[in-house]
């Protein structure tokens, strides 16, 4: 490795989308306005709570979209 401190960041608008892709037309508006406080807060800590928000009412809905994003946490979270 060149650069072994080098930390890859996801793109978001590929998780955006990926995310999209399990939501059914009518709850699409809404569920990408939630996903978008994630990564519009100042910190981790508040992107996580805002995640959390998000799981507690689209989860039992659209479990996909949360398994993907926590799988990727660590790799989005390079945005603070």
């Amino acid at each position: 490795d060149y650069y072994p401190k080098t930390e890859v960041q996801l793109c978001l608008v590929h998780q955006m989308r990926n995310s999209a892709k399990y939501v059914t037309h009518t709850d699409l508006r809404e569920v990408m306005k939630d996903l978008k406080v994630v990564y519009q807060t100042p910190s981790e800590q508040k992107g996580l709570e805002a995640l959390e928000l998000a799981r507690e009412k689209w989860n039992k809905k659209y479990p996909a979209i949360f398994r993907s994003w926590d799988k990727n946490w660590d790799r989005l979270a390079n945005i603070y």
